[in-house]
This record gives structure tokens, sequence and C-alpha cells, in this order.
């Protein structure tokens, strides 16, 4: 069975990070995670992904959101990947911020 077929995944099913980059990101949270836990200081993980808003660079890998606005303002043409049908979730940079400063304060 591929990881697909149980998606969407929710926050109580144990992580299974496909790839080194994945792999890294949770090495890094479960690092800290043992920081706070045994070594007595704070710490909190985000797993953050497609952050988006101004000033964001138009490259499909990383700027995607900007990207996709980009190219569908010009009517240029582009390819989806995939049945189309895909969905993600999206989080504004000043959201993100907003749980920075909220995190930094408890």
């Amino acid at each position: 069975m591929s990881w697909r077929a149980n998606a969407p995944i929710g926050d109580a099913q144990a992580p299974n990070p496909i790839g080194a980059y994945a792999t890294s990101k949770l090495c890094a949270e479960m690092t800290v995670r043992t920081w706070t836990q045994r070594g007595g200081i704070r710490g909190v993980s985000f797993r953050q992904s497609s952050v988006y808003g101004g000033s964001q660079f138009p490259t499909a890998d990383q700027g995607w959101v900007a990207y996709f606005a980009e190219v569908f303002a010009s009517d240029t043409e582009y390819t989806v990947s995939g049945s189309g049908k895909q969905v993600r979730d999206l989080l504004h940079v000043r959201d993100l911020c907003e749980a920075y400063c909220l995190a930094a304060k408890d």
C-alpha cells in the first residue's frame, strides 16, 4: 500500500517520512522534543508547509502559490501534474509570524 492511500494524515498518525528532506525535518523535531523532555529547556516545533505571502519568489518548487498566481494572471500555458485534484493547506506568513510570537510568549 502506498503512503498516498492513507491521505489525509491526521495528527494522531505516527510520522512516516519519505525522503531525506522529510527525515531530516523529523529528526530535528525529535531532537527538540528530547531536549524539552529530558534536558530541562523549553522548545516548540512547527510543522509548517505551504507558507505564502508578499515578496515570495514565484518559483514552482518553493513559491508555488505565487508561481500559480503569476501564471494564471499572465494567461501562460501550464501543466498540472497528477489528477489536478490535489489539496494543500496554505498558511499565510503573517499567521505563521503570529504563531511564532505566541509560542515565544508561552
